[in-house]
């Protein structure tokens, strides 16, 4: 902070920038002796990394819970009530969702796919965890 106020760098942009230069000019033109190479030698013979399939990373970031079955093979979640295959009553399953959309919940038995859960009920469309968007304040009428 002291060298940034000493060379008169006011914003946190205008130091990006001057970091960005140094990184792009400097240090990945720089032989490096770990490497046997500049950095940018090394990365740009590959490429931009690809980017991730959304369908993959979605999948990834499924939340996942642990339920047993009742006797009439629902289970439930979120106080929502679901239907499922009837071979699986008494087993414990483990439900993967969508935290923000919980009429699709993948069944997943001894590591296995086991079908989806159809929902019966369903009293809540987001976990509760799943942060909200805020209301908008209601305009002012002038009444008090």
């Amino acid at each position: 902070m002291a060298e940034a106020t000493h060379q008169c760098i006011e914003s946190l942009a205008a130091l990006d920038e001057l970091f960005d230069a140094w990184a792009e000019q400097v240090a990945n033109r720089r032989v490096h002796a770990e490497a046997n190479g500049t950095p940018i030698e090394r990365f740009e013979p590959h490429g931009p990394h690809r980017a991730a399939d959304p369908e993959r990373l979605a999948l990834a970031f499924r939340w996942s819970v642990t339920r047993k079955l009742t006797r009439t093979a629902t289970v439930s979640l979120e106080g929502n009530a679901y239907g499922v295959d009837p071979a699986l009553v008494g087993r414990r399953v483990e439900l993967r969702y969508d935290p923000e959309y919980l009429s699709a919940i993948d069944v997943v038995f001894e590591g296995r796919p086991a079908g989806v859960a159809t929902p019966f009920v369903i009293g809540r469309h987001t976990h509760r965890a799943v942060p909200q968007a805020a209301r908008p304040a209601p305009e002012a009428t002038g009444v008090d």
